[in-house]
């Protein structure tokens, strides 16, 4: 009873911070329901996978006539051994996040212990809505791009990778869009 009462006075006063103290009565928060937590989630987790479906499903994949430019680069595991490296980049963007732009080299900063110009492929790929004036450029799968690598940018992959091991190393190839080169 004592209880009811310092919440009826909170709200007289306008102060919500009795109910938080104290905690709703039955009746106080209309608009709140009590949840299973538990059937929550596992309603959001197959609204996820319905969603996710459906936007897959509407998407459109599109062959552009561009170029992407290909960089590969070699990171140590351990990032006290990796080295500020300038990769060219031809005023090309970059898809990965975290290069920093250095316009008077027009290069690409990442950090790294190697890295290798690997030129061209001229394929590109782009997804949109059908009906919808939306359009985005998307970064190339390697499997996609192992099969439009040239021989000779074949065989300098496969020597890069050879020279860095997987146990020390991650081999990341870096693809950019829009180049001037």
């Amino acid at each position: 009873m004592a209880k009811r009462k310092v919440i009826e006075k909170a709200k007289l006063r306008g102060r919500r911070s009795a109910y938080m103290e104290y905690g709703a009565i039955d009746g106080d928060f209309p608009l709140i329901k009590k949840y299973n937590l538990e059937e929550v989630k596992m309603q959001d987790e197959e609204q996820l996978k319905l969603d996710k479906s459906d936007i897959i499903s509407s998407l459109t994949v599109l062959h552009q006539f561009n170029r992407t430019y290909l960089w590969i680069i070699a990171k140590s595991k351990d990032s006290a051994v990796n080295k500020k490296k300038a990769i060219r980049c031809y005023r090309g963007v970059p898809f990965s996040k975290g290069y920093t732009y250095d316009q008077g080299s027009d290069s690409y900063l990442v950090w790294g212990v190697d890295s290798y110009e690997l030129g061209y492929v001229d394929i590109s790929y782009s997804i949109s809505f059908p009906n919808r004036s939306w359009k985005v450029e998307i970064p190339i799968p390697d499997n996609v791009l192992d099969r439009h690598f040239s021989p000779v940018q074949k065989q300098m992959v496969e020597q890069f990778k050879s020279k860095w091991t997987d146990k020390d190393y991650e081999i990341e190839i870096i693809q950019m869009i829009g180049c001037d080169c």
